[in-house]
């Protein structure tokens, strides 16, 4: 089960082949203390496409006291 704290934001028109484009990942911390390991799959009809992985880690420290 995800816990909904990571968001994408990616084009909607195709991309051309040899094209660039921009997959934005967002990761919000709140209520989340520690080591996070997240892991998103980014799938596409490109040839040999098995489903590209993007894994990331943050470590989400106790918020300093102002």
């Amino acid at each position: 089960m995800t816990c909904g704290c990571t968001t994408k934001s990616f084009p909607k028109d195709p991309i051309l082949p040899g094209a660039k484009s921009e997959i934005v990942i967002a990761f919000n911390s709140a209520g989340k203390m520690g080591r996070i390991d997240k892991t998103v799959t980014v799938v596409s009809n490109a040839v040999n496409a098995d489903g590209a992985l993007i894994k990331f880690t943050a470590n989400v420290l106790d918020k300093k006291p102002q």
